[in-house]
């Protein structure tokens, strides 16, 4: 596994960011070029301030080329306003531009509570995600924001939270993420959410385990699967298998998974055999 890049473009927390991947003993750098940007496994985008401010600061940072390849081509995570700058516009202050990786826009949160909001919420799950393996549904984590990211793909929303209005806690597509809240700031459950963006750079065949709920996650590669002794059938693309029935499969982390022969997490490799 390669580092974890982290952008510096003079609008965002980075030692708190760094701070947090060197407890889980994640690799970093601070990103302040493209060739950095480049060699980077993985990328995380911290954001605080105003919108408009943020977008100007990367512009003049002269990273915004090289950040947007990084999103399409790695995994990636955006934090807060990083969040906030991967979709197509924002409202605060003025109409302004974002990156345009998501569509959908930034708006005012709509609430009759105190703005901005500041502390802890509870996730609502829209649907499971592998960065949110050992994270249950209605754990608690930390926000500070006023304005919130409106998605115009129902399908990129994984969380949210309520705040007399909901509120998007979480975006992804594909390996890109972005998260409104601080998992920096968010106890165990957001180092369980770094954490598990940390194995999407180590898993070769990008695959991820959930033995709680005995699923593996599949990002884009060929996987065969099957029942025992009959024909196996071919998928390809992202999705999950549940663990059940009479397969055939290979022992990983107290966990199964069947392919075709082989598989690899984080540089362990183990042959098929009987369940």
């Amino acid at each position: 596994m390669g580092y974890i890049g982290i952008v510096d473009y003079g609008a965002g927390n980075l030692m708190s960011v760094s701070n947090s991947l060197n407890f889980l003993g994640l690799e970093n750098k601070i990103v302040t070029t493209p060739e950095l940007m480049e060699g980077a496994s993985g990328i995380i985008l911290p954001g605080v301030g105003a919108f408009p401010d943020a977008m100007q600061a990367l512009e003049e940072s002269g990273l915004t080329a090289s950040l947007i390849q990084a999103a399409k081509t790695k995994p990636f995570l955006g934090i807060c306003l990083g969040a906030q700058m991967l979709f197509e516009e924002s409202d605060e202050i003025r109409p302004t531009k974002g990156l345009g990786l998501l569509p959908g826009r930034v708006q005012k949160i709509e609430t009759d509570l105190k703005l901005p909001q500041i502390g802890w919420n509870s996730l609502q799950y829209h649907k499971q995600d592998p960065l949110l393996v050992g994270v249950p549904e209605g754990a608690y984590v930390y926000f500070v924001h006023t304005f919130k990211m409106c998605p115009s793909d129902s399908n990129d929303l994984i969380a949210a939270c309520d705040y007399n209005d909901q509120v998007t806690a979480l975006v992804g597509r594909g390996q890109m993420y972005g998260s409104q809240f601080h998992p920096e700031k968010s106890g165990e459950v957001g180092m369980t959410i770094l954490r598990n963006f940390g194995n999407m750079l180590c898993m070769d065949d990008a695959i991820s385990l959930d033995t709680k709920n005995r699923h593996v996650w599949v990002h884009n590669i060929d996987l065969f699967y099957g029942q025992a002794g009959s024909d196996s059938d071919q998928a390809k693309g992202d999705g999950t298998i549940d663990l059940k029935g009479d397969s055939k499969y290979i022992t990983i982390a107290s966990c199964h998974f069947f392919d075709s022969g082989k598989s690899s997490l984080c540089g362990m490799t183990s042959e098929t055999g009987p369940n």
